[in-house]
């Protein structure tokens, strides 16, 4: 099972660096609800401090806010916010202020891309449509990797059909083989006596 998480988180990775190359977010991080008590991260661009296997609860979180919206949500300054509690310590550790929770819209698993500044910020109508784009180009690469993975899985379960038919085959073409010889001593008239 971790196999599949790591290549997820792989694929996050990639799809976060390539998006953010050369726009202001200088921090970003896409997350998936693992089980409904906690949210898995990949991240770019975050305080060394900021571990890169943190987990946050995900009841009361933005994040699970964010994918029961299935809207952006817009944090301007992350530090003072009352409205999910664990956020102003992770904005802290973290060090950014401000934060843009986008859900990545898939049916197998619920994650979010968030786009970070360390400042307060108001983010503007196209930052928000941006931030959009880059959630569903992220969508779409975890969407392949799955699809990757099921395709890889299939050919390892097909191959592994393939060798037990063969040695089936081995064994039932050495049967054959027996009855044939046994068959044709019982027509030479030369039985077992």
């Amino acid at each position: 099972r971790e196999p599949k998480d790591s290549r997820k988180r792989e694929v996050m990775l990639k799809g976060l660096r390539r998006a953010v190359k050369g726009t202001d977010f200088e921090k970003a991080l896409a997350g998936k609800i693992a089980r409904m008590d906690d949210v898995k991260l990949a991240q770019r661009g975050f305080a060394q401090a900021y571990p890169p296997n943190m987990t946050f609860p995900a009841t009361g979180s933005a994040t699970l806010a964010a994918i029961r919206q299935a809207a952006p949500l817009v944090i301007e300054d992350a530090c003072s916010s009352t409205e999910y509690p664990i956020l102003p310590g992770a904005a802290r550790l973290a060090g950014y202020r401000s934060i843009l929770i986008v859900p990545l819209l898939l049916q197998s698993l619920q994650a979010v891309l968030s786009l970070c500044t360390p400042d307060p910020h108001r983010f503007t109508d196209e930052e928000v449509a941006f931030a959009k784009i880059i959630a569903q180009q992220v969508a779409i690469a975890i969407d392949h990797a799955q699809r990757y993975e099921r395709e890889r899985q299939t050919v390892q379960e097909l191959e592994e059909l393939n060798r037990l038919v063969a040695e089936q085959n081995r064994l039932l073409q050495r049967a054959a083989s027996h009855h044939l010889a046994l068959t044709q001593l019982v027509l030479d008239d030369k039985g077992l006596e």
